[in-house]
């Protein structure tokens, strides 16, 4: 699995077959197709009802291999890429932070007067 704009976070619910001895794994990927360095691999265990996996990590991954058995099934597979506030989130925090200056400010006043 190719994700051009990369993440690092990934998070998915699997169910693997009872037969299978070996359940496999996902491997995290830096390249396209598979290719690169590995960031970060999630072992699967075997028997599973839709187990929750998943994994975040140093660096950005480009794909997702997935090296498991026939039958196994995946649900909800989420990538994560960096998540940056939008402005409007910032002039929220920047003006509640503002308004707690004068507040700040009164309570400094109150207490040097008092001493």
């Amino acid at each position: 699995m190719n994700v051009y704009g990369g993440f690092n976070l990934l998070s998915f619910y699997y169910e693997s077959p009872n037969q299978s001895p070996d359940p496999g794994a996902v491997y995290i990927m830096s390249g396209l197709y598979g290719g690169g360095a590995p960031l970060a691999v999630i072992p699967l265990t075997a028997s599973a009802t839709w187990s929750a996996a998943g994994t975040g990590f140093s660096g950005t991954a480009l794909s997702v291999v997935f090296d498991v058995p026939p039958g196994t099934k995946f649900d909800q597979i989420t990538d994560v890429s960096f998540v940056i506030p939008e402005p409007s989130s910032l002039l929220l925090l920047a003006t509640g932070l503002v308004s707690l200056f004068p507040e700040c400010r009164r309570r400094l006043t109150r207490r040097v007067a008092h001493t």
